[in-house]
């Protein structure tokens, strides 16, 4: 265990290394110290830039090593593990008095957008059954575990940002890791599709029928013969890039 004193010197330069206030650093060498500084924020600001390289380019290098300083500045990081802390900027960002958020609205979403490519990419690998191709409504079906389902009210994934604030609406997306190349793709999806995608996880009989009863009387539509063979067909093209399976 530490001694109470080489913990408290700790804390004055942790404080003075994010702060600037090299208040009570008695025992460090104060010519030195900003060097040290310099380089801890170069480093926090590579790993910002990195994870968020979309917000970077948006913001322009000025503003976005701004928001790098003041959240390094402002913000005490929970986590021990630096390359979780992008995620602890996006919390940043939400702070319902964040001068980021006002100014930029569609910042939290987009930093969101970013940083969920990053979570699904790590996600800790599970034992799987075993998978089939889809050929029938007989089998349950298996969604691939490495993915979230999100909707955006920007169109971060299809449109220029200077369209983005005129084209607000509902955009949902499936963000996943293929099973086989560990590469994360977006996957734009209908209201219908997502309902789908999100009951099929729910659905503890994984059928394709009950899931897809489910989904249709949610949105107060009866099923048909139609929907079937094209929810069906929908299913196999999602198959083939690796998020449903047959089990």
């Amino acid at each position: 265990m530490l001694k109470e004193t080489t913990s408290l010197a700790q804390q004055k330069l942790a404080n003075y290394t994010r702060t600037g206030d090299s208040t009570g650093l008695t025992e460090a060498r104060l010519e030195r110290i900003p060097q040290y500084r310099r380089l801890v924020y170069n480093v926090i600001k590579d790993i910002l830039g990195q994870a968020f390289p979309i917000t970077k380019k948006i913001l322009g290098n000025e503003d976005f090593f701004n928001l790098c300083n003041d959240f390094f500045k402002e913000h005490n990081c929970k986590n021990t593990q630096v390359w979780k802390m992008p995620k602890e900027l996006i919390d940043y960002v939400n702070d319902e008095n964040s001068a980021y958020k006002l100014a930029h609205t569609f910042l939290p979403e987009l930093l969101l957008f970013e940083w969920l490519e990053i979570e699904i990419h790590t996600m800790t690998n599970i034992e799987l059954p075993k998978l089939y191709k889809i050929d029938s409504i007989a089998q349950p079906y298996f969604v691939n575990p490495y993915h979230k389902l999100i909707v955006l009210q920007n169109p971060l994934h299809n449109k220029p940002f200077k369209q983005w604030n005129t084209n607000l609406g509902q955009y949902p997306i499936l963000i996943y890791r293929n099973l086989r190349t560990h590469k994360v793709h977006f996957e734009e999806l209908s209201i219908f599709g997502y309902l789908f995608l999100s009951e099929l996880q729910s659905n503890s009989t994984r059928l394709f029928e009950s899931t897809l009863v489910n989904t249709l009387s949610a949105q107060n539509v009866a099923i048909t013969d139609a929907q079937i063979l094209s929810s069906l067909a929908w299913l196999k093209e999602l198959n083939k890039k690796g998020i449903v399976f047959s089990v």
